[in-house]
């Protein structure tokens, strides 16, 4: 595993830090951001980040979306998803906590309808030194009806949840980190909606509140693939931190943008209109091309233009949306060089995002 510390000096509003190399508990490297290097804006704490490869992240997505097609309507390939979602938290040393839920019948639902089953969310959880605050980090695992894969949507946010949930097991951190693997999101973001009704009404096993949200859907398409990288926030500290991030990851400023998605939704929709600092990472279809110069086929009521959206989604369809294998590596390594260092930032006591009342 090569390191970040580098990238990471250059991302954050300071001037004279340097930055250290520590050995990671799990046998990589880890960049150590020392006090101060966050700006005054952000943070003034030490925050380590573990490097997280994107080609194994990218195998591992390609074995999960391959051995468990169908992740719908608790069939037998949803169920044995969730077993293999919690063999890799326990794997990685979480212990883990599986939430059962029943999609409300009559509910409001902002995506489609669907069967009536019982649903549930497989959470790692990596203890802080703080029990009762917690940073969520999620995506969700289940696909849509008539969706087959579900490689990008989304097998693409699930398998950078659980490489970071092996990264971050045993880095020390302030909050308490849960990674969520959330079911029913296709469903009306019905997983998340109970996670957080939970803490709201205190029957979560562990009390305490959220202090911040990290989403992942659809997201590893970027640069140097066109497709931008696009964040929905809500709050000015987090927008900082992910500008100067995505800045020290040399990403253009034109390839990022922070804005409310055109169609459809996800699981950071709910933590935004609970008023939880958010950000919700995705990569924009709107404007761009296939290498061959001609425009996405857009498919469906999809305002984006992936084209394999809610179909069959393989691992070949992400391949050939980024044009090559280097592309699609080189866009999942932007993205993990984005979002490691926006969770390590999340989950220090020293960073207190605002909520923006515009959001």
């Amino acid at each position: 595993m090569r390191i970040v510390a580098a990238l990471l000096a250059l991302a954050f509003l300071a001037s004279g830090c340097a930055t250290k190399t520590t050995d990671s508990p799990t046998g990589g490297t880890m960049a150590t951001v020392p006090n101060g290097a966050c700006g005054a804006l952000l943070c003034n704490a030490t925050v380590t980040v573990p490097h997280v490869d994107a080609r194994k992240t990218l195998d591992d997505l390609k074995a999960f979306s391959q051995a468990f097609p169908y992740r719908q309507s608790g069939n037998p390939s949803h169920v044995a998803a969730r077993d293999d979602l919690e063999a890799r938290f326990t794997a990685a040393g979480l212990p883990v906590l599986r939430q059962s839920f029943e999609r409300p019948l009559g509910a409001n639902l902002p995506v489609v309808a669907g069967p009536t089953y019982t649903g549930q969310n497989v959470i790692g959880i990596k203890w802080g030194a703080q029990r009762d605050h917690f940073v969520v980090i999620g995506a969700h695992y289940d696909v849509t009806e008539g969706a087959i894969y579900g490689t990008y949507d989304d097998g693409s946010g699930t398998a950078l949840v659980f490489e970071l949930a092996a990264a971050f097991a045993h880095v020390a951190t302030d909050r308490t980190i849960l990674f969520c693997e959330f079911d029913q999101e296709e469903l009306g973001l019905v997983g998340s909606a109970h996670l957080l009704s939970t803490f709201e009404d205190h029957t979560f096993p562990y009390n305490g509140t959220i202090d911040a949200m990290l989403d992942l859907d659809m997201i590893g398409i970027t640069y140097p693939h066109p497709a931008k990288m696009v964040v929905w926030q809500n709050s000015p500290e987090v927008k900082g931190l992910v500008t100067n991030l995505t800045a020290a990851a040399k990403v253009p400023a034109a390839q990022l943008e922070f804005r409310k998605t055109k169609g459809g939704t996800s699981d950071g929709a709910t933590f935004i209109a609970a008023g939880i600092p958010t950000a919700y990472f995705w990569s924009d279809w709107d404007e761009y091309s296939l290498p061959n110069g001609q425009p996405m086929p857009y498919v469906g009521l999809y305002v984006g233009a992936y084209p394999w959206w809610h179909k069959v989604d393989t691992y070949d369809t992400m391949v050939l949306a980024a044009g090559n294998e280097a592309t699609l590596q080189a866009g999942f390594q932007t993205t993990l060089d984005v979002v490691s260092p926006t969770l390590a930032t999340f989950a220090s006591a020293a960073f207190q995002p605002t909520v923006a009342t515009d959001a």
